[in-house]
């Protein structure tokens, strides 16, 4: 079985494949970004209320820890942050795809 499917928090680094599959999965996530442009990513999802950053520089086990059991400890928290990650990211854009490539299509 996918063990991303039976988690019920995901702690993660802020790459957008991975942001995109916590999406599809409306899977509430902890993330911890590298510097660069995974930061960028994080920041959006926290500020949609769609996960928990921790910067790699301010990460200790005491912030960790903290972090991970006040949402393990608070099912609704986790399932806001599931419902708004799953709106955050456009997970299904096969459609909006196809339709740019008929548009641009030299028939």
């Amino acid at each position: 079985m996918d063990a991303l499917a039976l988690a019920d928090l995901v702690v993660s680094r802020a790459g957008m494949s991975a942001l995109s599959e916590f999406a599809a999965m409306s899977k509430p996530a902890f993330l911890i970004p590298l510097p660069g442009h995974q930061e960028e990513n994080a920041r959006i999802l926290e500020e949609a209320g769609a996960a928990i950053v921790l910067k790699q520089k301010d990460a200790t086990p005491k912030k960790f820890l903290e972090a991970v059991r006040d949402l393990l400890e608070n099912a609704e928290k986790r399932a806001e942050f599931g419902k708004n990650i799953h709106q955050a990211i456009k997970t299904d854009v096969r459609a909006e795809m196809a339709d740019l490539v008929l548009k641009n299509a030299r028939v």
